[in-house]
């Protein structure tokens, strides 16, 4: 099984499994539903999973300096 990371979409949180084409594969879904180019919904995907894990790095590195 598969690494799974966190994405966001239209304000909505889903847990993926966390592969190029696995998240190339939810870009084209997602751009054929909603009628927008495929690289531009893959791109806000992976600034999604980005921004997910920032925030997770922030936290971990704000507990571990407070030891």
């Amino acid at each position: 099984m598969g690494d799974f990371c966190t994405v966001v979409w239209r304000g909505e949180k889903y847990r993926v499994e966390c592969t190029p084409s696995y998240l190339l594969s939810l870009a084209c879904k997602i751009a054929e539903a909603e009628c927008m180019p495929y690289p531009e919904i893959y791109r806000q995907i992976l600034n999604s999973v980005e921004g997910e894990y920032r925030g997770i790095r922030r936290l971990v590195s704000t507990m571990l300096s407070e030891k």
